[in-house]
């Protein structure tokens, strides 16, 4: 539009006089205009411009001369730029551009600008997890980035591509736009080793693009355990646990470890629909015997190990005066737990029985003095004794409750023995009375006999006291499995001996009920 041919000027105090006949310049043409293909869009830019934004309209297919109100199709444009957000880059655009003062005149005649398309620019797509291993049903992420000429690139569909490793089939797992930054992120979880891959399709103004491959595998886990863990030849023992359930080809190797450490599989076990397995058998042979399970490695998952588990067979029950093998065994499993069965020579004498019982004590099961299945399942997971009191060197403590003395060096438990302590009976000596109590509380080694004290009560062998005429001594094997002392800790004369030379004076010695 070309401005009026009238002028309007201020006359004389300022009135307004319209001078016909006179015309303005309307604004200067646009120069320099420049077309190129951007970022899903045509750009153009130029020089020059008029007081108000310019005019630019697609005039593809229309013939000059254009008319800045009707021709082809407005595009957005201000100050000295443009941005065709509907080219495609498949065919070629021409767009005219006029200058435009503020009242709405334009300039003379347009520049025009033919944009051509170019070629699909390359691309990089990267692909980034966080675990390279993930444990079964464990998620992990998943993150990426799309950039075109090294530009991050938004509002771009990308997809996730998922296959079991080793396969060949590819599926889409999940479907993105990326963001601002030209970015995706997910967490996923698999069951199975898995091959991942980004993937852009690519359009008229990028090329398609596949990110790196990743594999991310899968640790299963496995269990196992006995069912019972101590059984008596030619008793059945049950070897059983878990795997996940659905893992393919999954075979569960029952292997049994050998004296170098090594393990030999004894059986091949597969894994019902539930991930369940189990193997049954009754061992020949006596002792105890270290077990595992050992699920394989496949392409489609790591393989795994279950914890060792250990199987104790015995040939009996074992009781006072028995000899063989299995007694060697046992006396080398109580000495391992700082109990005093005597010498390990395969007889179970007295000293292995008040073993036994000190075992029995601790774990608070029947004090009977043999050894049967209830102490062989209990002996492969003890509860043992804690210490109540820890000192750096040496200490005692009495628990009454369990009849036991416990013998420790800078907080370690060093021995445990089995005690009598006082019966809580009425006894009377030439005619004076008194209660059969063994006093509670703190007390220290105060002096001590190397030898045998015959007392008005009794016989004392070693005696250690740490209160008044109170005592830790021997008595032979006269240690009942309940209290019956008339209040001295009485222990046998073997597990007297054991100690005598550790009860030094001074030390401490705690006497308590729990």
């Amino acid at each position: 539009m070309r401005r009026s041919s009238a002028l309007t000027v201020l006359g004389v105090a300022g009135a307004l006089l319209l001078v016909p006949g006179v015309a303005l310049a309307a604004p200067a043409d646009i120069t320099g205009l420049t077309g190129t293909v951007g970022d899903h869009a045509a750009l153009l830019s130029w020089t020059g411009s008029g007081t108000g934004d310019p005019i630019v309209r697609d005039v593809t297919g229309v013939s000059a001369p254009f008319d800045p109100t009707s021709s082809g199709t407005v595009v957005p444009a201000t100050g000295t730029t443009a941005r065709d957000t509907h080219f495609v880059n498949t065919a070629s655009r021409t767009y005219a551009v006029w200058a435009q003062d503020s009242d709405g005149t334009t300039s003379p005649d347009p520049a025009t600008v033919t944009v051509d398309p170019v070629a699909p620019v390359a691309t990089t797509l990267t692909l980034a997890v966080d675990k390279a291993v993930a444990n079964y049903r464990q998620s992990y992420t998943i993150t990426g980035t799309l950039q075109r000429l090294g530009v991050a690139s938004p509002n771009m569909r990308v997809d996730l591509l998922a296959r079991q490793h080793g396969t060949a089939a590819w599926k889409v797992a999940r479907r993105f736009v990326t963001d601002t930054n030209g970015s995706v992120t997910t967490s996923i979880a698999s069951l199975l080793s898995v091959d991942l891959v980004l993937r852009y399709y690519g359009d008229a103004f990028s090329q398609p693009v596949d990110s790196t491959g990743q594999t991310v595998q899968m640790q299963p886990a496995i269990s196992a355990a006995f069912s019972p863990n101590a059984i008596v030849r030619p008793e059945t023992t049950s070897f059983g646990g878990f795997v996940p359930a659905g893992l393919p080809s999954a075979v569960v190797h029952v292997q049994r470890r050998n004296a170098d450490g090594s393990y030999t599989t004894v059986k091949a076990v597969t894994p019902d629909s539930s991930g369940k397995w189990t193997y049954s058998f009754a061992p020949t042979a006596v002792g105890a015997f270290v077990y595992r399970a050992l699920l394989p490695h496949q392409a489609a998952y790591l393989g795994a190990v279950s914890a060792p588990r250990v199987l104790r067979v015995e040939t009996r029950d074992l009781v006072l005066g028995d000899k063989g093998d299995d007694v060697l065994a046992l006396e080398r499993t109580l000495a391992s737990l700082h109990y005093s069965p005597g010498k390990v020579d395969g007889t179970f004498d007295q000293n292995t029985r008040h073993a036994v019982i000190t075992f029995q004590k601790v774990e608070r099961l029947s004090r009977t003095g043999k050894w049967t299945k209830v102490e062989r399942t209990r002996v492969a997971h003890p509860r043992g004794y804690a210490l109540r009191w820890k000192y750096s060197g040496h200490a005692v403590e009495v628990d009454i409750t369990r009849q036991i003395v416990v013998y420790s060096e800078n907080g370690v438990i060093k021995l445990v023995v089995d005690a009598s302590t006082g019966g809580e009976y009425r006894y009377c000596y030439q005619g004076e009375c008194d209660i059969a109590h063994t006093p509670r509380g703190f007390f220290h080694v105060q002096h001590k006999i190397d030898g045998v004290r015959t007392s008005k009560l009794g016989y004392l062998y070693r005696p250690s006291y740490f209160y008044q005429g109170y005592a830790l001594h021997g008595e032979a094997y006269d240690v009942p499995v309940t209290p019956a002392s008339h209040g001295c800790v009485r222990m046998t004369d073997y597990n007297t001996d054991l100690l005598y030379s550790k009860l030094v004076i001074g030390m401490p010695v705690h006497i308590y009920d729990e």
